[in-house]
């Protein structure tokens, strides 16, 4: 993972996966396209990208 993306990931985390539990497609849509761009990874639940979130080394949060 590069430098910015561990700062994005950092920085936004926590709203981004927040945002994907959001029930309005407006707001979770956006919030998983950014997550899944971060990530390079395809989950379809927010409880999915919080467990992602957490095994992101030290550094990135």
């Amino acid at each position: 993972m590069t430098a910015q993306r561990a700062g994005l990931i950092r920085q936004l985390g926590e709203s981004l996966v927040a945002m994907s539990a959001l029930q309005q497609p407006i707001n979770r849509d956006a919030a998983m396209r950014v997550l899944r761009r971060l990530s390079g990874e395809q989950h379809e639940t927010a409880e999915a990208w919080r467990a992602w979130l957490a095994l992101q080394p030290e550094a990135a949060k």
